[in-house]
């Protein structure tokens, strides 16, 4: 093992230990009123739950004939598709925010092929281009379910989006078939069933479950770089940069499971697959980057163009991550503010407005002070990383218009005493238990089997520090999150054998 690789496992096993200590003594969320302290015992007995699960799966399962296992799995699927039609009939959200102009601009353009320019917020568009990929995907599957006579397209985006949670968990078992065995794949469908909120943004066809897909896609095909058959290693290849490409359009977050893959093979010193894997990456992004922006931004086909400001600069989401001292009716640490917004819009152009972000950074950094910025810092990881509910809670409770009913408020973590939230929660703390556990165990037993999930999810951790922050941008991480569950279950029990040994 490499210097790099065992400083790498030292430096985020102290931070994501410093976040796990920190949690229950911090706000996770600052819209709800939750004792985190209530984590600890929960996410205790969680883990003790996966444990025993694994240890009937791993004992069971592979003793099952091939035609009993195909029943158990395809059984535990259609449990999740009853789950997945539930939640369309029994969850709503009202429209807002994003969601709703990009929902009601792919609606108008498909009724009335209306331009982008012309829509309720004219300069959307052009302000916020990222989301014009999640507009096209819209008109694309509006326009394909049309020929079937579904025109309740509020329906049809959900009946889309339970198709893309669906395939997620299915390449999730695909890739952790191949890596790790059955037992363990079959295991991770009901670790799944855990992530309750996974199942919960059924009703929000947006980038966070539009791009959540791609995750375990780029992972699946990363699994057949070493085949010993030339043509799916070539075709892998390719299919590694053009998901990348697509899912980086989806939701630029994406972009740290390709990343990852590469800088492991860098790593591990097998510089020949790195080399390949750079390029497949670069080319893509360069041969499809260089038509998407022929046709969609420079011949603008869509009339995303409304005046000469241009796009909203990445440097305001940075501005935006780091408050300008105490905030109050703050909806995250570092989260969505409207008066950095209007102050952005204010100047002549988008570019204009970049010399005053560089400078506010500046300023908002040293106003903080290094401890204060340090405490800052510490709060917006603690609720990104501690709301188990991804921001789930706040979009089902939108406006408090849907979602009324005693068992809806439950589902959607609104009720007085916040039984989802606690639970989600508890979920998620029982993950970074194990997380912390997995760069420890990495470390001691130089196994480097899961460099490429800890390399990814210490990128999103470091950016989200840096941008804009929101628990629900770690929503489409939820198939990472079940890998490190079920790679480290194993070694939780090798540590019980040892237990074992040992009290005997």
């Amino acid at each position: 093992m490499s210097r790099i690789i065992k400083f790498f496992y030292v430096f985020f096993a102290i931070i994501f230990l410093y976040l796990l200590i920190n949690i229950p003594f911090r706000e996770i969320s600052t819209l709800y009123d939750i004792n985190s302290l209530i984590f600890v015992p929960i996410s205790i007995i969680i883990i003790f739950i996966w444990y025993f699960i694994y240890k009937v799966v791993n004992k069971k399962f592979n003793k099952l004939t091939n035609k009993k296992k195909i029943i158990l799995i395809c059984s535990t699927f259609i449990f999740i598709i009853i789950i997945e039609i539930l939640i369309i009939l029994f969850l709503d959200v009202p429209l807002g925010w994003d969601f709703e102009v990009v929902y009601q601009q792919a609606k108008s353009y498909v009724l009335n092929h209306a331009h982008l320019n012309s829509g309720g917020v004219p300069h959307y568009f052009q302000y916020f281009p990222n989301n014009i990929p999640i507009f096209i995907v819209l008109v694309i599957v509006f326009k394909f379910f049309q020929i079937f006579g579904m025109n309740d397209f509020l329906l049809v985006g959900e009946i889309f989006n339970a198709i893309l949670i669906l395939l997620t968990i299915i390449f999730t078992y695909l890739f952790i078939k191949k890596s790790y065995g059955e037992a363990k794949a079959y295991f991770s469908l009901l670790i799944s069933l855990f992530f309750i909120p996974l199942f919960l943004y059924i009703p929000v066809f947006y980038s966070d479950t539009f791009s959540i897909l791609f995750v375990p896609l780029i992972l699946y095909t990363s699994a057949f770089f070493n085949s010993s058959n030339k043509k799916y290693r070539i075709i892998s290849y390719l299919c590694f940069g053009i998901f990348s490409f697509i899912g980086c359009k989806m939701k630029m977050t994406v972009i740290f499971i390709p990343l990852a893959i590469i800088f492991a093979q860098m790593l591990k010193a097998n510089y020949k697959c790195f080399l390949i894997l750079l390029s497949s990456l670069v080319l893509s992004f360069l041969v499809l980057g260089s038509f998407y922006n022929y046709f969609v931004l420079e011949k603008d086909i869509f009339y995303a163009k409304y005046d000469n400001y241009g796009a909203i600069p990445y440097t305001h989401w940075v501005m935006m991550g780091i408050e300008d001292g105490e905030v109050k009716d703050h909806n995250s640490y570092g989260g969505y503010n409207g008066d950095d917004y209007e102050k952005t819009e204010s100047f002549k152009t988008g570019r204009d407005s970049m010399k005053y972000h560089i400078k506010e950074i500046k300023r908002r950094i040293n106003k903080w002070g290094f401890i204060g910025y340090a405490n800052y810092l510490t709060n917006k990881a603690v609720n990104a990383w501690g709301d188990g509910n991804y921001y789930a809670a706040i979009k089902l409770n939108w406006q408090n218009k849907y979602n009324t009913n005693n068992f809806q408020k439950i589902i959607s973590g609104s009720d007085n005493n916040h039984y989802m939230i606690y639970f989600n929660s508890s979920v998620s703390f029982a993950f970074l238990i194990l997380l912390v556990m997995s760069f420890l165990w990495a470390l001691i037993k130089k196994d480097n089997n899961l460099l490429v999930i800890q390399l990814s999810i210490s990128m999103i951790f470091v950016f989200l520090l840096l941008w804009e922050n929101r628990s629900r941008y770690l929503y489409n991480y939820i198939p990472i999150f079940n890998i490190v569950i079920v790679y480290y279950i194993d070694k939780l029990k090798l540590l019980g054998l040892r237990w074992k040994k040992y009290r005997g």
